[in-house]
């Protein structure tokens, strides 16, 4: 079987998988069940949805591609998971408004589709082949976008920095509002040498401190070409933040597959657009 083949396998199940959690998440007057009916369906469509991106970047030679086609096989994990949804979906109306949409099934049914699918026991399986994907892939975009070590200039700050350095602006009252005021600025300014990275340096480890959700930094530097440009600094916040709100990564992915899977560079304005769609 061919990843083509396999891949519309995938979104079969998909869409089959999507259209019951529209409907349980919008319909009233559910039972109990519904909720677990929820976390299943919604745990399977991101596990299938990272499968499938992985079939579609596999190489037919690739091992790890015909483990995948067990999955497929007849009365497989996958076929007998679509036999499940077919049997619930079909009794869904969806032509009907999200709020007049009323619970269709009862409760001996939703066992039944729960045990029988066995949504559980087929994570087990599926979940490794996912995850040797979702590992590979923070690196391999990092690759692709050029992006240098935003932690180099950090590090060799904190080796400098003697013990309390910049303790004085830590104490400021101004610091100590911006610290505390989401969306707001502060400029530190000075003459070239003066330290500046340095107290960058312990502003981050102040913010870390904290406990501040998605901590990013980028340091210019003019020692080196890379570290000067804007568009190397926005690149490697993005990833940065990529790596620390949910589905990060994969809005970079899906920025690597419209640059035809990575053989292009993003053009900056994609890379702004990008950057407000993490931040929000």
């Amino acid at each position: 079987m061919d990843p083509l083949s396999v891949t519309a396998s995938i979104i079969a199940i998909l869409d089959l998988t999507g259209t019951l959690m529209k409907y349980v998440n919008e319909v009233r007057h559910a039972p109990k069940q519904r909720a677990q009916l929820a976390r299943e369906a919604s745990n399977l469509y991101a596990l299938l949805t990272t499968l499938r991106f992985r079939v579609e970047e596999a190489p037919t030679n690739d091992p790890w591609f015909n483990q995948i086609k067990l999955l497929v096989v007849e009365n497989g994990a996958l076929d007998q998971l679509r036999t499940i949804l077919m049997r619930l979906v079909p009794r869904i109306d969806t032509s009907n408004k999200l709020k007049d949409l009323l619970w269709k099934f009862n409760k001996a049914e939703v066992e039944e589709a729960l045990v029988k699918s066995d949504l559980s026991e087929m994570a087990q399986t599926m979940n490794p082949l996912c995850l040797e994907s979702e590992r590979e892939w923070p690196s391999k975009l990092s690759t692709w976008l050029d992006i240098p070590g935003p932690s180099s200039n950090y590090a060799t700050s904190c080796k400098r920095r003697q013990q309390g350095t910049g303790s004085w602006l830590l104490q400021d009252n101004r610091f100590i509002a911006w610290m505390e005021s989401p969306g707001s600025s502060l400029w530190l300014h000075g003459i070239p040498g003066c330290g500046k990275i340095v107290i960058s340096a312990t502003i981050i480890d102040r913010a870390l401190d904290m406990a501040h959700p998605n901590v990013i930094y980028f340091d210019f530097d003019f020692n080196g070409d890379q570290k000067r440009k804007f568009n190397t600094a926005l690149r490697s916040l993005i990833m940065q933040l990529a790596k620390q709100v949910p589905n990060g990564i994969q809005e970079v992915r899906n920025l690597h597959f419209e640059c035809r899977d990575g053989q292009l560079q993003p053009q900056e304005v994609a890379l702004l657009k990008m950057m407000d769609r993490l931040l929000g």
